[in-house]
């Protein structure tokens, strides 16, 4: 089954999580309830782990963290981290920047209808020889 509730997904327990909003003061129990759904295979929940992580949520900022619970989301099928994932590769964080990886993923959201993967698509510029 497919874990694709991202948009508009509110989590009203455990540090006030709503709609992509974290209070400082609940980062850990957020981040507790977050691993323990991911643990579960919980697409969004590595989605959100991925969001606590980049932006440093109760802890440092780590690029690398958040590109793995992205990467995990996305492979779960999760339309908002295939398009974070993208991201990270377009721009090099926490990945090797790689042109390729980063239009694959802003592919995959797009196919789901992520309006700003679609976006996205017009703006990624492949390498010569890089056929799709």
């Amino acid at each position: 089954m497919k874990d694709n509730a991202g948009r508009g997904t509110r989590y009203s327990t455990c540090g006030g999580f709503e709609a992509g909003g974290f209070s400082t003061a609940g980062a850990w129990p957020t981040r507790q309830l977050f691993a323990a759904l991911a643990g579960q295979g919980h697409g969004a929940s590595h989605f959100h782990l991925g969001r606590l992580h980049e932006q440093g949520r109760g802890r440092a900022a780590d690029a690398v963290q958040a590109g793995l619970h992205y990467r995990q989301a996305a492979l779960l099928g999760y339309d908002e981290a295939q398009y974070h994932l993208a991201g990270l590769y377009a721009t090099g964080q926490g990945f090797m920047q790689d042109s390729l990886q980063s239009f694959y993923w802003y592919h995959q959201a797009a196919r789901q209808g992520h309006p700003a993967a679609e976006r996205q698509l017009r703006g990624v510029r492949l390498p010569a020889g890089a056929g799709c």
